[in-house]
């Protein structure tokens, strides 16, 4: 099973609860072998960024912008499940926690990112958690996945430094930050896509959608647009304007 390393913490809220609840759940099988992965902050989690950098020339969060996070790939967490997995080697109930090779702040992972972009100005900025929450719902997240959005980026702030994640881990991944944006973005603009797209996303991932394969998302703001997510994917059409309406 996939966790998180919040998870770990009697205090958990947001998602992180979820997955503690979950871990409970399946160490309630007394007649299973289960294997917990857990690991802290996914590198993929800074494309979320990605439409109000396009939008705005700024990424932004909740967290603190100097809270230095033990990032990791998830590319390096599937190849340790699939290993796991062929493997069959463990037994009872076991956790391992996984971390990334190097600690890395929003704001230098930001930087990173739009050099990568070819966006060498773009900045970080760290907004209230009222007004996450908000940008969030205007967007077109639901108030309950919005609300858990922003509970997870307070709970990395409460936490504060990572060092005891560091010393307590089971393994230490090798992706990079910088060998994860050179090997997923060589040079290359990124594609970014419509607010509803990312909107019907989140929801899927963590919303009122989650679970929902089939189903279609509606973004009211200047633009009438939609969002049809069909067996798990998102459809973008055959010109990549599906779902723009109108005013």
């Amino acid at each position: 099973a996939l966790s998180t390393v919040a998870a770990g913490q009697p205090g958990a809220t947001g998602p992180a609860a979820g997955l503690r609840e979950l871990e409970g759940r399946l160490s309630g099988l007394g007649d299973r072998n289960v294997l917990v992965l857990r690991s802290p902050f996914y590198m993929e989690n800074l494309l979320a960024g990605l439409p109000l950098i396009k939008a705005k020339g700024v990424n932004a969060s909740a967290i603190d912008g100097d809270l230095e996070l033990p990032m990791i790939a998830t590319r390096d967490v599937a190849a340790e499940v699939a290993e796991r997995l062929a493997r069959r080697d463990f037994s009872g109930h076991q956790v391992k926690q996984l971390v990334g090779p190097e600690d890395v702040s929003l704001r230098a992972a930001t930087r990173a990112l739009g050099e990568r972009l070819g966006l060498p100005g773009v900045g970080y900025v760290q907004f209230p958690a009222a007004d996450v929450q908000g940008a969030l719902m205007g967007f077109g997240m639901s108030e309950a996945g919005a609300s858990a959005m922003v509970e997870l980026q307070l709970g990395l702030n409460r936490h504060g430094g990572f060092a005891s994640v560091r010393d307590t881990a089971d393994a230490t991944t090798a992706t990079r930050l910088a060998d994860f944006l050179e090997e997923d973005y060589p040079g290359t603009p990124v594609a970014t896509i419509p607010a509803v797209r990312a909107m019907a996303l989140g929801e899927h991932r963590s919303g009122e959608a989650r679970g929902i394969d089939d189903f279609v998302a509606v973004r009211l703001g200047d633009t009438v647009t939609v969002a049809t997510m069909a067996g798990g994917r998102l459809s973008a059409g055959g010109s990549g304007r599906a779902g723009e309406i109108g005013h």
